[in-house]
């Protein structure tokens, strides 16, 4: 919301508004290096898309040959741009599976009172030492959303002509505007909560019908989701509740999930490094090209996971030593966002509890990450 809320108030994203307040412009390289250990993380999702594919078409290729098969598509498609056709494909794929998943944990949710116990943090009866509790200080930086999703949020925004970005050609300024402009302007805000507000309630209510589903039928058969096969695990769920036909329609929403997931990151990325070099060196910039530049991008963008999911076969793993290495980085870009905005006219600024909140969540993101790597 803070990334967001400052592009389409300014009609430009947060890295500009960085880089024009010198004492901040070390954030600048600081966000690249970033986004190359958010890509790391990545690396586990490529191997389970890849995994799930494996599962959908059974001995066709090897598993490697289809991790790069998953990294060849991601490439074309971000190369390419065709985004459009696929994006309705996997938007089908999704909500099926969605759908699914809440009719499983409805036909087998437990009485209220285990829901109401379960939502109790305490620490499993089974937990191994710490393994646990590195596994749930490790995923912070993932969870709701990670790197790569907010900064493609902020340049999704810029695409869509959020707000500002509509009339940032004509160099109006906010105190420019006419008051009916600046009404116009202010419910383009209250777009962006509701756009926050739906997103955060449905993956509330889809991960607590998989926490449901997940702790009533594959807690009690020894079941534990990791690994490769992490997909294969979760789709018991489905053939438990709906019979073996289900299997097929939990893995094809697994697969539309995962990859739109890698070429979501890819993509945003790729946008937001193609920007940090367009800010630090617009002389090299501008004689390459942004095509080039994004292209370029895209490439590095998908090599990198590929790399680490051959070298380290371990997607929880990895996910979690990308989360502690990068999630300071989302805590200082929420405190410098919500900075940049305290900047702007006073009637376009976030009230004190919006400011609260986020400046509490970028500290906790902070201190929760050098509590990982101290552990």
């Amino acid at each position: 919301m803070s990334v967001t809320r400052y592009g389409a108030l300014a009609g430009r994203t947060f890295i500009e508004g960085i880089w024009e307040i010198k004492w901040l412009r070390w954030i600048i390289p600081y966000c690249m290096l970033s986004s190359f250990l958010y890509l790391i993380g990545i690396g586990a999702h490529v191997g389970i898309t890849a995994g799930t594919l494996a599962l959908l078409v059974p001995e066709t290729l090897t598993p490697n040959a289809w991790i790069v098969l998953v990294v060849i598509m991601v490439a074309l498609i971000g190369l390419l741009g065709y985004y459009n056709i696929l994006e309705k494909m996997m938007i089908s794929f999704i909500l099926l599976m969605s759908f699914g998943i809440v009719a499983v944990s409805i036909l087998i949710f437990p009485p209220l009172i285990e829901i109401l116990g379960g939502l109790i943090p305490q620490m499993p009866p089974n937990a191994i030492d710490d393994v646990a509790f590195t596994t749930w200080i490790g995923l912070w930086g993932w969870l709701g959303a990670g790197w790569g999703p907010t900064l493609g949020y902020a340049w999704w925004a810029k695409e869509k002509g959020a707000g500002m970005y509509q009339v940032k050609s004509s160099n109006i300024s906010l105190e420019q505007l006419h008051p009916t402009d600046k009404k116009k302007l202010k419910g383009w805000l209250r777009l962006v909560y509701l756009d926050l507000l739906v997103s955060y309630s449905l993956t509330f209510i889809l991960s607590m019908c998989l926490y449901v589903s997940g702790a009533m039928i594959l807690f009690p058969q020894g079941l534990h989701p990791a690994g490769i096969s992490l997909i294969e695990t979760l789709s018991v769920m489905f053939t438990e509740t709906f019979g073996l036909w289900a299997r097929y329609l939990f893995l094809l929403g697994g697969f539309a999930l995962l990859f739109s997931s890698v070429l979501g990151v890819v993509d945003g990325l790729s946008r937001a490094n193609t920007e940090f070099v367009k800010i630090v060196s617009a002389p090299i910039y501008k004689k390459l090209g942004h095509k080039t530049f994004l292209r370029l991008f895209v490439l590095a963008s998908i090599a990198v996971p590929m790399i680490f999911v051959f070298a380290v076969q371990r997607p929880i793993w990895l996910l979690q030593f990308s989360s502690f290495m990068f999630a300071p980085a989302m805590g200082i870009i929420f405190l410098t966002s919500t900075y940049l905005s305290l900047r702007l006219p006073k009637e376009f600024r976030p009230n004190p509890l919006v400011t609260a909140v986020t400046v509490m969540t970028a500290l906790f993101l902070v201190a929760i990450s050098l509590l990982q790597f101290v552990i």
